[in-house]
């Protein structure tokens, strides 16, 4: 077992194994998620015996695996076309997956923030593996092609740049503090009831129990980052809730600090650090960065960074 849903559930009488890969608030073994499977296949039941090979349904339930998360997307992706539209486009020499027409608008611009302690990595994972940054101080867009990418600049030698996918997630590695992290970017432009601009993005790491939810809310001037991170304000209520300050019914030392403090004010100051918004002036036009990821190393397939002609001209 492990936290936020990391399992392996195991039913020996009923030879059945169910592995689970994070995504829940609960820190152990009391999710709704383990009280349904153990419902329906932890009990008596009669095996049926074996279905018939059935090539069919087998390639639907793959390709059914394939979009069984998307139930779950922040950031929706563009509709593919079927192969008479991307063959024709491909004769036609026009890209078979335009980018959207804001990217346009977007593409080198750079905006800086002010001074904070906000990281694009999620703080519950900040914490426990202790690896912290000092903060974002920029983004910028930028394009190449039919590729657009997204750079978070947190100080020296810390610029992590990633393609945002808009039909799908785009992978690629950041280095952060020496530590390796897969990271996977989806992105959707939206606008929200006051019809502001906005670039919502999934960012997620698929190794590790937490993601990011960016949105970009644009104007003339600016733009105004909210970051929140999933499993994020579940956690923290669990937690809260936990601690005997936070009790109702409290006695002693614990009772006299509570009624001199505001516990609204101290629980609303930590909901900003998990779910903080950033305001961001636009400061001009910027190329593409030189960042960790280099753009050679991006458009390399996740896992083969030490095949760069570098690499091979030393081997």
């Amino acid at each position: 077992n492990g936290m936020m849903g990391q399992n392996a559930w195991v039913s020996p009488k009923n030879r059945i194994i169910v592995v689970t890969n994070a995504g829940n608030s609960e820190f152990f073994q009391r999710s709704s998620m383990l009280t349904i499977i153990e419902k329906y296949l932890g009990g008596d039941f009669e095996r049926s015996a074996m279905l018939p090979k059935n090539r069919a349904a087998l390639r639907r339930l793959r390709e059914e695996e394939k979009h069984f998360f998307e139930t779950r997307l922040w950031a929706r992706p563009l509709p593919t076309h079927r192969w008479p539209y991307r063959l024709w486009h491909r004769l036609c020499g026009k890209p078979v997956e335009p980018l959207p027409k804001q990217c346009a608008k977007l593409t080198g611009k750079h905006y800086t923030f002010p001074e904070n302690n906000c990281g694009i990595l999620p703080l519950f994972i900040r914490l426990i593996q202790n690896n912290h940054s000092a903060g974002l101080q920029g983004i910028s867009f930028s394009s190449v092609g039919d590729k657009f990418y997204v750079s978070f600049d947190e100080g020296k030698d810390a610029l992590y740049l990633a393609e945002v996918g808009f039909y799908r997630y785009a992978h690629t590695v950041w280095n952060i503090c020496g530590e390796l992290y897969r990271v996977a970017i989806c992105g959707s432009f939206a606008v929200n009831e006051e019809g502001g601009r906005l670039l919502m993005m999934d960012v997620v790491f698929p190794e590790i129990s937490h993601s990011r939810r960016v949105k970009f809310l644009f104007d003339d001037e600016g733009v105004s980052l909210s970051m929140r991170e999933v499993p994020g304000r579940e956690v923290l209520d669990g937690l809260l809730s936990s601690l005997p300050i936070t009790a109702p019914r409290t006695r002693g030392i614990v009772s006299f600090i509570r009624n001199r403090i505001n516990l609204d004010y101290i629980m609303m100051k930590v909901y900003a650090k998990f779910e903080p918004t950033l305001p961001a002036t636009l400061d001009g036009e910027t190329a593409l960065p030189d960042a960790h990821n280099t753009l050679e190393t991006l458009l390399l397939p996740v896992g083969e960074e030490d095949l760069l002609p570098e690499a091979e001209e030393e081997a």
